[in-house]
């Protein structure tokens, strides 16, 4: 890489009370970049938390202060939901300075790469998506970097990720959304159609967490950790994504072939077991490693969150 964290002296975050907006500003801020929030949602704690104010405004009708604040930055991040990003990209592009940076977050890469690609050559333009929630911390995981436009201030950017811990993986718009409807789309497919038949069942949860077993606790943090979370974001996985229909189909196809008859004789076993070893491969063993671990955090008493039932 050939930038240096000089070609970045300010940043314009905007969607900077969002945690993905927030989780950047403060990244930068700790790099010595002078990061600046725009965001609809005036008094935030993200303004506490940084004891600054953040700039509040709609970015689809920016005004003079937003103009200005983005055209005297060398780098603007754009930490908004995908629909958003695709209707102000071009009016903040034409508001930056020439050769500064866009980068935008969006979960989704191919529609905004396609839009950004014919936007003229003004400014530098890379895609991000961290692979994780801020709040389990940047050290060791990863984020897709999803190079359009790339330059001095690219290289600049992509340094300051890979000096903050994080995993820094290139890849095209393309390819970015293949694999995203994989490790995003069909994961959280699984766990709500998971949580969809816990509701169609109907046992009270506090019997199921009496009795649960290691892998049920396991599902159903996911399922608690995916239902706190904000329904745009999963939507926007699920069907903003072109690749996301075939995974979700794929899953269907799974459970169709263990559905049959319901009778243990109507699937071998033997064979699914092998097939998923295979398609494992080397990756087995320290999953299953990790699994032992996972499991050794769930018991009885520590997930109990209501009484037990009576006998």
């Amino acid at each position: 890489m050939t930038g240096t964290s000089t070609d970045i002296k300010q940043c314009a975050v905007v969607g900077a009370a969002g945690s993905i907006g927030e989780f950047f500003l403060k990244t930068l801020r700790g790099f010595g970049v002078t990061a600046s929030g725009v965001d609809l949602r005036p008094g935030s704690p993200l303004q506490a938390s940084l004891g600054e104010t953040i700039l509040a405004g709609d970015i689809r009708a920016p005004s003079a202060e937003m103009r200005t604040l983005i055209g005297t930055s060398q780098l603007v991040m754009l930490a908004l939901p995908l629909p958003v990003t695709l209707k102000v990209v071009l009016t903040v592009i034409d508001a930056m300075q020439p050769g500064a940076l866009l980068v935008e977050t969006s979960s989704v890469k191919t529609e905004v790469a396609k839009l950004l690609e014919i936007a003229g050559d003004k400014v530098e333009v890379l895609g991000v998506n961290p692979m994780f929630a801020p709040d389990l911390g940047v050290k060791g995981r990863a984020i897709v970097a999803v190079p359009i436009r790339s330059g001095h201030r690219t290289d600049a950017f992509l340094d300051l990720l890979l000096k903050s811990g994080a995993s820094v993986v290139k890849m095209d718009a393309t390819r970015h959304d293949r694999l995203a409807s994989v490790t995003q789309s069909l994961t959280h497919a699984a766990v709500l159609s998971f949580g969809l038949a816990l509701v169609s069942l109907g046992e009270p949860i506090a019997d199921l967490q009496a009795v649960a077993p290691p892998p049920f606790s396991l599902m159903m943090a996911l399922l608690a950790r995916i239902s706190s979370g904000t329904p745009e974001v999963y939507s926007e996985i699920q069907y903003a994504n072109p690749s996301a229909h075939h995974a979700r189909v794929a899953l269907l196809q799974g459970l169709q072939a263990l559905a049959q008859d319901g009778t243990a004789e109507s699937i071998d076993f033997e064979h699914v077991i092998q097939s998923l070893r295979k398609c494992l491969g080397g990756a087995r063993e320290p999953h299953a490693r990790l699994c032992a671990e996972l499991f050794g955090c769930f018991t009885a008493t520590s997930l109990m969150a209501t009484p037990s039932p009576q006998k």
